[in-house]
């Protein structure tokens, strides 16, 4: 008797090979029975979903073929339940809710996708997609930061000023475990915010700093500056945010990014 590994391991092998010949049911059932044997296998619920979804792609029938994408959703949706910090079901569910021209439910999908994995250009695809299709422009709210601001500078001194005190010391303090310094999500923060108080102050405020201002009295600067401003250095402290604030990443994105406002 072949060991369940074994089966497993046959259905995924089988499942591809059915679908390269035309087979989709043939390759939904080898997916089905991939994830019952291991219920935590994304790919099988994943490709399980993605059989659902071309089959409603290729019916003639409209009414059968939402049927189908409504199918599909879930088994994208046990997809994400397995890994909700992979990109692709959400993408691929999006995909299914715009064929149904869902305008809003798969921009919330595709919105979904970039939360779970921004830093990669797929994640990105399907809102760019979306965006075309409903004459959605996707830009992020304008912060100029300039790169070689003197700490006297009337507007950006005192950002220039917040990052030297973290080069030199808040950095070693606010992260003893990491032996070098680098960019952090906490640094730039504070160095924008240092920035827009002092700009506060005055009698004109820049729009740049207008714009920093507003972000922080919704509670988004955070998130705008993983999502808009990240290096190498910022980008290591995305996962730490999203953990507990991935309704601001979708609030940023939602009401600035995609909201055809800007």
């Amino acid at each position: 008797m072949k060991s369940w590994k074994a089966v497993l391991m046959g259905a995924l092998l089988i499942a591809p090979t059915a679908f390269a010949r035309g087979d989709l049911d043939g390759a939904l059932t080898h997916y089905k029975r991939a994830l019952e044997l291991d219920p935590k296998l994304y790919e099988a619920a994943l490709y399980a979903g993605d059989m659902y979804f071309k089959k409603g792609y290729a019916s003639t029938d409209k009414n059968a073929g939402s049927e189908l994408m409504d199918k599909s959703g879930e088994w994208f949706a046990r997809a994400i339940a397995i890994n909700p910090d992979r990109e692709t079901a959400y993408r691929y569910w999006g995909d299914a809710l715009s064929w149904q021209d869902k305008r809003d439910a798969a921009r919330d999908k595709f919105i979904e996708a970039v939360v779970a994995e921004p830093y990669t250009r797929s994640a990105w695809v399907g809102l760019s997609q979306w965006a075309d299709k409903y004459g959605v422009h996707l830009v992020h709210l304008r912060v100029d930061v300039p790169k070689d601001a003197a700490a006297d500078d009337p507007v950006w001194g005192p950002y220039a000023a917040a990052r030297a005190e973290w080069r030199t010391k808040r950095f070693a303090e606010t992260f003893p475990a990491e032996r070098a310094y680098r960019h952090s999500l906490a640094e730039e923060a504070a160095a924008l915010r240092a920035a827009s108080k002092a700009a506060l102050a005055g009698k004109e405020l820049p729009p740049s700093l207008a714009n920093i201002i507003e972000l922080d009295k919704a509670g988004l600067l955070e998130a705008y500056v993983l999502l808009a401003l990240a290096d190498e250095g910022i980008s290591h402290d995305y996962d730490d945010y999203r953990k507990s604030n991935r309704d601001k990443l979708r609030r940023y994105l939602t009401d600035y990014v995609a909201s055809g406002k800007n």
